[in-house]
């Protein structure tokens, strides 16, 4: 970052406790654990469970350029400079809002209740041989991972693809107002946060902020989801058509229309037209569900300036995240599904639709894990999968988790005739009897909420190749 400590200083209004001239450093952190803090400014953030102040002689150490804080500290400090502020989450904002408006890159905003990362991820693929363009890492899209994205944006980055998420009321609208996006989309309204909006209607409200506060931006939405069809008639005005792009698997009429040819064990195949130019591409993602994603990000790029026939071109390459979709093969010679990067009500139904479906052949075996931030809905939720799955031909499930009594009351309920085991942590001793069971001729589905660790489960019955989380 070409940035002089005073001007640090004056961006995130602070005051110097020690100075050291500097006219440059190497980016920004809010974690003393990176494996490269040399140079970068660290922020001392306060959050819930950990205090950044805590950490200060971890970054000196790792080679830090300098840091800002909100408390005083007895740590020597008088290697670099140290700026005082009155908030560090606040100036780690203003720091990250002058940035952008400093640098001329456009930023692409994503949000929805499914579909935010990997969007994100087939965008990225669409853009990267034609722009320079970075994405958010991860699921950077909260009031930390934003600000940061915005920072690791250089000089030369044309476009930046951000996810923003949303933990609370009015976290979009923020986020939307720092990022300053000049392209939008929400990807689709679904059950994600309604224990914490309390219905679908609340939720779309706090999505559709997203247009309401970039009112410049080109607005791309998706017309096959009930509210976000309802958000485009009720923002688009005939003033500037330039200004938005519509995407389809329903309407021809639409800016984006791709439909489905064939659903394969480890592809798509899809056909349609881009603004007219019209084209046949397989895509080599898992699951019917990913078609919305992939006009979602055919639109993006479109509102980008991408050309309708390179779009074309570069849809054969988009491929999803590690931890989405993944088949791995097994030491046993089975395979797994590993879908266990979150569990919204609509991931956990797209994944049972494909995993279920005769695509699939042979034994069927489905481990899960608790589905988190339902709040009141979780009951209703777990009789609408029960009841998939008494009319599936799945053989065994296995649920983990504190929530596994109420899962297994409402298996009972739906008179569901698989096999099935219930542990509120992981039991070893009915990962046995599972993998026992294991031949070339099986299948395992993972799917939980991110937080219960899947992957660990998984490492039980020998995945072949190497497992690790995507950075996308």
């Amino acid at each position: 970052m070409n940035l002089s400590s005073e001007e640090l200083c004056s961006v995130v209004k602070g005051r110097f406790l020690q100075r050291a001239d500097q006219s440059s450093f190497a980016g920004v952190s809010i974690d003393s654990r990176e494996s490269d803090l040399k140079q970068k400014i660290f922020f001392a953030i306060q959050g819930t469970r950990f205090d950044g102040h805590d950490f200060l002689q971890p970054a000196l150490k790792a080679g830090v350029g300098a840091l800002v804080v909100h408390k005083k500290s007895s740590v020597d400090i008088s290697s670099v400079s140290v700026i005082q502020v009155d908030d560090t989450l606040k100036a780690l904002h203003r720091l990250a809002s002058y940035w952008r408006s400093k640098n001329r890159f456009s930023v692409i905003g994503i949000t929805g209740s499914s579909g935010k990362t990997t969007t994100k991820s087939f965008c990225l693929k669409l853009l990267e041989d034609t722009f320079s363009v970075i994405g958010s890492p991860k699921s950077f899209n909260n009031m930390y991972g934003v600000p940061l994205t915005l920072l690791s944006a250089k000089e030369d980055t044309e476009i930046l693809v951000q996810e923003i998420g949303m933990n609370q009321k009015g976290e979009i609208k923020f986020l939307c107002q720092l990022a300053q996006p000049d392209i939008v989309t929400v990807t689709q309204i679904g059950d994600s946060h309604v224990g914490m909006l309390g219905s679908r209607e609340g939720i779309a409200q706090e999505k559709k902020e997203i247009y309401l506060n970039a009112p410049e931006a080109v607005h791309v939405f998706n017309l096959d989801n009930f509210y976000t069809k309802k958000m485009y008639k009720d923002l688009t005005t005939h003033e500037r058509p330039e200004k938005v792009i519509c995407f389809s698997s329903q309407d021809e009429k639409a800016d984006v229309f791709l439909e489905l040819k064939e659903v394969k064990k480890n592809s798509l195949s899809i056909e349609g037209h881009l603004q007219g130019v019209k084209g046949f591409v397989s895509v080599p993602v898992v699951g019917a569900v990913h078609l919305s994603n992939l006009m979602a990000a055919a639109g993006l790029a479109l509102a980008a300036g991408l050309k309708e026939s390179r779009i074309w071109e570069r849809l054969s390459l988009c491929h999803l995240p590690a931890g989405r979709n993944q088949w791995l093969n097994l030491s046993s010679g089975a395979q797994a599904l590993f879908d266990a990067y979150n569990a919204s009500p609509e991931s956990v139904m797209a994944l049972l639709e494909y995993f279920l479906s005769p695509v699939i052949k042979g034994k069927k075996i489905l481990i899960l894990g608790d589905f988190l931030e339902l709040g009141s809905y979780l009951k209703s939720f777990q009789k609408k999968v029960a009841s998939k799955l008494s009319m599936s031909d799945i053989s065994l499930i296995w649920f983990i988790g504190s929530q596994a009594d109420s899962f297994a009351q409402a298996l009972k309920e739906a008179d569901c005739s698989a096999e099935f085991y219930f542990s509120e942590q992981f039991d070893s001793g009915i990962a046995k009897k599972i993998r026992s069971r294991l031949d070339p001729s099986a299948s395992l589905a993972f799917k939980a909420s991110r937080k219960m660790q899947m992957e660990k489960v998984l490492e039980y019955f020998e995945p072949v190749e190497t497992f690790t989380w995507s950075a996308d």
